[in-house]
């Protein structure tokens, strides 16, 4: 049987700890984040789930690191 992409999601963020923890380090990028930027969640390239900051336009595809799931700009 296949697993559902929300089945998946959910697996990999699991990876993170817990969705208290992966609140507690998005929130902590987004207030580190020094001058305008954002911050993502990025699926790398190994299938894994991280939490990236890019300053201004730069976004996890130029800067190669992955491919972005959502993201805040700050």
């Amino acid at each position: 049987m296949e697993v559902k992409f929300h089945q998946k999601f959910i697996l990999k963020l699991k990876k993170i700890g817990s969705f208290e923890n992966f609140q507690e380090e998005f929130t902590n990028k987004s207030l580190t984040l020094f001058g305008s930027g954002w911050v993502w969640l990025t699926k790398t390239f190994d299938e894994s789930l991280k939490i990236f900051q890019s300053p201004n336009q730069n976004n996890p595809y130029s800067e190669k690191s992955g491919t972005p799931i959502f993201g805040i700009n700050l």
